[in-house]
């Protein structure tokens, strides 16, 4: 039984070695939130991310959504919109403690705007066009929390 335990605890050992090493370097410095490595290629694909303790949470139509480590570009939140739709909101509050990030929503293959770090920051499309609109991420060895609040009217 003892072998059982010492080997499963090894390999969750490495694993995490693995996760951490995937991770993308912050080498712009603390004061420079924009990406290094990461293209627009990735931010327009779905290209994935490595992540090391994520916590999610949603209550009513208000997201809390935090990560200690996150490297890569991620999906947040996706919002199907119909005709008749009059505007989309996307409200989002980040707070960066560490890395490279950058948070924007894309529709059709096409960044359709961007939020800022750091503060409370909206972006509101007027008459959007019908489909899907995806609130995104892209992160290099980022530490961070969000408050996400979409609103269709």
């Amino acid at each position: 039984m003892k072998r059982y335990l010492c080997i499963g605890l090894l390999l969750a050992l490495s694993l995490c070695f693995v996760a951490c090493s995937a991770h993308i370097e912050d080498t712009n410095g603390a004061d420079d939130h924009s990406l290094t490595t990461i293209t627009k290629k990735e931010l327009l694909g779905n290209s994935g991310a490595v992540k090391f303790l994520s916590v999610r949470s949603q209550v009513n139509d208000k997201i809390e959504y935090s990560v200690d480590k996150f490297t890569g570009v991620e999906m947040v939140e996706e919002v199907r919109v119909k005709n008749g739709t009059d505007s989309i909101t996307f409200a989002v509050n980040t707070t960066l403690t560490e890395g490279n990030m950058y948070v924007y929503v894309r529709h059709d293959g096409q960044i359709v705007g961007e939020l800022a770090i750091g503060q409370d920051d909206a972006l509101t499309i007027e008459k959007p066009t019908p489909g899907k609109y995806e609130l995104c991420i892209a992160g290099e060895s980022a530490n961070f929390k969000m408050v996400i609040q979409i609103t269709q009217n």
